[in-house]
């Protein structure tokens, strides 16, 4: 009897833990919705910087959901030229309210990928500042498609930070 008890203990218990730790490795549901609002959004962009700069963007999201995890070296190297490109694009950009965006945004990244491991306290609690001034810089966004773009983007640097 003691025997059946402990069996249905964990056929009750490993599935849960599986389904946890699968989880944990995965971007979330709401995460993958902000991604797809994104990704359509932007493949209506037609001013050609604004759209480089999203994929830029996108193409990190995309890597980052593929290592949900810590970041190994081969896949930081591959998030740099998506990186420079946004940095490069951002540099350019002469409208001071996107502008600063861009360059939260851009350390944000710059954050992540700097500490691919366990981030420590003080680079989670950068994360939140910066991330605190690209909301209230969203906040004033008045373009409706540029509204929907950055605050998915937002909801994005909100699971992501979270899960820090």
């Amino acid at each position: 009897m003691r025997l059946n008890s402990i069996v249905l203990a964990l056929a009750i218990v490993t599935p849960t833990i599986a389904a946890s730790q699968a989880g944990a490795g995965q971007p979330s549901p709401e995460m993958q919705a902000a991604f797809a609002t994104i990704q359509t959004n932007v493949a209506q962009i037609i001013f050609a910087p604004e759209k480089e700069r999203w994929q830029a963007n996108i193409e990190l999201w995309r890597l980052r959901f593929e290592h949900m995890g810590n970041l190994e070296s081969g896949v930081v190297k591959r998030m740099q030229p998506s990186l420079i490109t946004m940095q490069i694009n951002v540099s350019k950009l002469m409208e001071p309210w996107e502008k600063e965006r861009w360059e939260e945004c851009r350390d944000l990244w710059q954050l992540v990928i700097g500490t691919s491991g366990a981030p420590a306290p003080a680079d989670v609690a950068k994360m939140k500042a910066t991330f605190a001034m690209l909301q209230i810089n969203i906040a004033s966004i008045i373009d409706r498609d540029e509204k929907e773009r950055w605050t998915a983007n937002a909801e994005l640097w909100k699971a992501m930070i979270g899960r820090m």
